[in-house]
């Protein structure tokens, strides 16, 4: 994998006239982000650093909006939760579509608020931005992807899956015109007064949410789908945008060990029962 060196930030001596931590800008040896930039991800958690990237190049994350850090938010590095940023949840997640061209709920794509790491901060960057990162085919990992000037939609949109029910792990991805067992029934949101949840067994709010979704995605009563049809969902965003305001759940139709053909998109009772 590879790494970053970060240049060293040029030592000013300190005086009465020395700028104040709030007044501080990027050292000019620093890259300032801009929408548009590109990057591959690499580590995880505290130890995460972004590679820049060219678009055109393999990458899995790309910038859709930067913003300035000022005022009370610029007094120490904030976190993605800070009501004082000039970037909110709702306000990247404009962005991001706009970036995409297309809602990123139906994608394999999630937003997420980036803030300087404490050493960058150190240097005096003060921006705030609205990422879109790319997932792989199992919507677990992140994976990088080609790019070619523009984002390939219809290649990051979620679809069918074929998954063994005595091997939860096995998730395949498929064509929908192969038989499978899964299918992406739409993004919902849920309620705003859930608390982020760690396990899906134990989140009642979202899995309401999604049984809802998938009813009127098969097209079928409230009573035809509780008798017939299963509800899955899954969370990809993190409890940091969680907190930040995105409530995003992914709904998918379950039919267990029975498989099926083609979309089970508005085709009601036609759609086999779960087994």
């Amino acid at each position: 994998m590879a790494a970053f060196v970060m240049m060293a930030a040029l030592v000013a001596g300190c005086s009465p006239e020395s700028p104040s931590p709030e007044a501080a800008s990027p050292s000019p040896t620093m890259a300032v982000p801009k929408a548009g930039d590109c990057y591959v991800t690499i580590g995880g958690g505290s130890k995460t650093f972004d590679l820049a990237k060219d678009c055109l190049d393999s990458h899995n994350r790309e910038v859709a909006y930067v913003a300035e850090i000022t005022g009370p938010a610029a007094a120490a590095p904030p976190a993605v939760t800070d009501a004082s940023l000039p970037v909110s949840f709702g306000i990247c997640d404009q962005k991001v579509a706009e970036r995409l061209g297309s809602d990123w709920r139906p994608l394999r794509a999630v937003v997420t608020i980036t803030v300087p790491r404490p050493s960058e901060w150190e240097q005096g960057a003060r921006w705030v931005r609205c990422d879109v990162d790319f997932l792989d085919e199992r919507l677990s990992r992140m994976t990088a992807i080609d790019g070619s000037g523009r984002v390939n939609i219809p290649e990051l949109s979620i679809g069918c899956f074929r998954r063994d029910a005595a091997k939860t792990e096995t998730f395949v991805p498929v064509d929908c015109r192969e038989p499978h067992n899964w299918e992406f029934a739409g993004a919902t949101d849920v309620a705003a007064t859930s608390p982020f949840r760690k396990t899906d067994d134990a989140w009642p709010e979202a899995q309401s949410a999604c049984e809802r979704k998938v009813q009127a995605f098969v097209g079928v009563s409230a009573a035809q789908y509780a008798k017939a049809y299963r509800a899955r969902f899954t969370v990809l965003n993190t409890r940091a945008m969680w907190d930040a305001g995105d409530r995003t759940a992914r709904c998918f139709l379950d039919l267990g060990r029975t498989t099926m053909t083609g979309s089970a998109q508005g085709r009601g009772t036609k759609v086999p029962r779960y087994s």
